[in-house]
């Protein structure tokens, strides 16, 4: 087991340090190597996602990105506290930059939860602050959603209205909050509307066959 965990994060360091002398890939068959022989415990997966988003971020393979900072970000208490912290902080700035506004409150929220990290009532004002502005201002967001066969996906949603616009008909579209459910027809829904009452939204949508969905999102900022 001692000897098992040492090889882990002797491949680990390696790798970490090959992506820092932008020796990517290098990088990449020691990640291959160490995913393939090492990986078997939850701490050693979030961290080889840790290690596979920055990789990914360098030689930007930004839906690979995606993949690995969003499950490092969700198993993020599996991490040290400094590690957890640079998660966090790389998360907040991919939210931001999807316009995925609810997550990006999410993660200023995870700055406070990391206990040996100090990070004030006005670290957290400051920048609530900045993503407060951002995202008032922002104007219509729309996003590109990759489906495969039968998968769901649930975006979270920022603004008061959606539109969805598919090449192919869906098989459920359903408007997920903390205090609702509604189902949608898919052959005849038009645009969806969510009330300020309306707590914490997700629109899940899913296909029988593989396509991009274009989901828009309008109207008002309710968060």
């Amino acid at each position: 087991m001692i000897k098992r965990l040492a090889a882990f994060f002797n491949d680990y360091e390696q790798a970490s340090k090959l992506i820092d002398e932008k020796k990517y890939d290098d990088a990449k068959s020691r990640i291959n190597e160490l995913e393939n022989e090492h990986t078997k415990n939850t701490v050693e997966i979030v961290l080889l996602a840790w290690l596979k988003s920055q990789h990914s971020y360098f030689v930007q393979d930004w839906k690979s990105f995606d993949q690995h900072i969003n499950e490092a970000f969700l198993f993020r208490g599996n991490l040290p506290d400094q590690i957890q912290k640079r998660v966090i902080k790389n998360a907040l700035q991919w939210f931001i930059s999807k316009q995925d506004y609810v997550r990006a409150y999410d993660a200023i929220d995870a700055l406070g939860n990391i206990e040996s990290i100090t990070f004030t009532q006005q670290n957290k004002e400051q920048l609530l602050a900045q993503v407060n502005d951002i995202y008032k201002s922002s104007g219509d967001i729309k996003q590109q959603i990759e489906l495969l066969p039968k998968q769901a996906v649930l975006p979270l949603l920022s603004k008061s209205e959606v539109a969805l616009e598919a090449q192919m008909p869906l098989t459920k579209v359903q408007l997920r909050c903390e205090n609702k459910v509604v189902n949608y027809d898919t052959s005849t829904i038009d645009k969806i509307v969510i009330s300020q009452n309306d707590v914490r939204c997700g629109l899940l949508i899913k296909s029988a066959q593989a396509q991009t969905v274009t989901l828009k999102q309008s109207g008002d900022s309710f968060l």
